[in-house]
C-alpha cells in the first residue's frame, strides 16, 4: 500500500480527543513513514456532516473512508478494502463508508445529507 493519510476531526469535544489523536499520529509517524496524519479541531460542535466535510476538504487521497469513533476494525481491513477497489473489484459489504474523495466533496457541497451518501460499490 502506498501513501495513506489519516485525518481526525475533533468536533468540539470537551475531552482530550485532539491531544490523544495528535500524540498517536506523532508516535505512528516514526513507525510507518508512509502514513501521514492530521488532526483538525472544531472549536464548537458542528455535527457529523460538517466534521466529515472538514476532513474531506483536508484530504489528498482519491479514496476516503469515514470511520466513526465507535467503529472497531480488525487488522488489515483497510488494506484489503483498498486493494479490492484498486483491482477493480467490488467493495465488501462492510464498506458502507468508502467513497471516492471527489464524489464525496461534490455531495457535501451539494448539501446532501450524510445518510444519503452512496459509497463505492
Amino acid at each position: 500500500m502506498g501513501f495513506c493519510e489519516i485525518i481526525v476531526v475533533d468536533d468540539g469535544s470537551s475531552d482530550c480527543t485532539y491531544e490523544i489523536a495528535w500524540a498517536t499520529i506523532q508516535e505512528c509517524r516514526r513507525k510507518w513513514p508512509n502514513i501521514h496524519g492530521k488532526v483538525v479541531r472544531h472549536t464548537i460542535k458542528l455535527g457529523r456532516t460538517e466534521a466529515v466535510k472538514t476532513g474531506v476538504n483536508k484530504a489528498f487521497g482519491t479514496l476516503t473512508v469515514i470511520v466513526d469513533p465507535q467503529t472497531l476494525w480488525k487488522t488489515n481491513v483497510l488494506k484489503e478494502l483498498v486493494e479490492a477497489i484498486e483491482k477493480g473489484g467490488k467493495a465488501p459489504n462492510f464498506t458502507a463508508f468508502l467513497y471516492r474523495t471527489n464524489t464525496l466533496r461534490e455531495m457535501l457541497n451539494a448539501k446532501t445529507h450524510i445518510n444519503n451518501f452512496k459509497p463505492v460499490s
